[in-house]
This record gives C-alpha cells, sequence and structure tokens, in this order.
C-alpha cells in the first residue's frame, strides 16, 4: 500500500526512493497509532496518514531553501487560474488579471512566482555555458558569474 502510494507522486522532483520511505515510515507510524476498538478498516486509516506525511515532504524538505507556505499554496493555485483565464481571454492572462482573479495584490503574485525558483536550485558543481574563469583578463571586476567548482584551486 504505501510503494502504491508513494507511486502517485513519482516524478514532481523527489526521487522515487525517497517518497516510498517516506512512505513506509508513516505506515509503521500508522500501525503503531491504529485503534482496531475504533471500528475504522486499517486501510481507511493508514491511507490518509501516507498520503499526509507525502505531502508534509513535499512542502517541508522538497524546496531548495525555505519558501513561506503562503507562497507554496499561491503558487498551487496559480495553474488553474492561468488555465481559467487563458480560456475565457483566449490569451494569456497578464499579471493584474491574474493576482484579481486570485485576490491578491501584485506584488504577492511577483513574489510566489520568484519563489517558485527556489524549489529545484541549480547545483554549485554544474558547467556553466561561459567557462571563462572570473580573473580571465576579458571579465571586468563588476562580473557576477559564478566559477564551477572544478576550476577553483
Amino acid at each position: 500500500m504505501a510503494h502504491r502510494l508513494a507511486g502517485r507522486y513519482a516524478g514532481r522532483g523527489e526521487p522515487l526512493d525517497d517518497l516510498r520511505q517516506v512512505a513506509a515510515l508513516a505506515l509503521v507510524r500508522a500501525v503503531d497509532r491504529y485503534d482496531a476498538g475504533r471500528g475504522v478498516p486499517f486501510a481507511g486509516y493508514a491511507a490518509p496518514t501516507i498520503i499526509g506525511a507525502l505531502k508534509r515532504h513535499f512542502r517541508d524538505s522538497a524546496w531548495g531553501m525555505r519558501v513561506p507556505r503562503s507562497s507554496q499554496e499561491l503558487l498551487l493555485a496559480l495553474r488553474p487560474a492561468v488555465t481559467d483565464l487563458t480560456h475565457l481571454h483566449g490569451r494569456a492572462p497578464t499579471a493584474a488579471e491574474l493576482a484579481e482573479h486570485l485576490r491578491i495584490d501584485i506584488g504577492a503574485l511577483h513574489a510566489a512566482k520568484q519563489a517558485a525558483q527556489a524549489y529545484r536550485l541549480p547545483s554549485l558543481n554544474e558547467p556553466l555555458d561561459d567557462p571563462t574563469p572570473l580573473n580571465a583578463s576579458t571579465s571586468s571586476a563588476r562580473s557576477t558569474r559564478v566559477t564551477p567548482a572544478s576550476t577553483i584551486t
């Protein structure tokens, strides 16, 4: 049961093995906390427990850095709002239209869009498109490029 429920969340940015481990631990917790005296079938108790643990895992540890829960929830509401407004207007919605539809100010919308970039941060070991080191004669003192770890001595 735990593996099947973990499989529902596969392909969302977290390795399946990690999701299975979270689900298996939640299953163990469900076994420990289950009270047969309440008359609820075990599966009816365990499934919500496992799903809740998986959702908490995504909320708490899948983000590359700490993002407020309100921004995370706004990001979840953003995709359906874009779809609704695109169908309504026949074009991609503007930021002002999205903010009005979601009943938020435009600053909160921009903050949520910026927060989305924190879900998966790029690796510091990832090669750059332009591997020229910062101390090369063509770079200026104001350059903001990051030197890959492999070129640092």
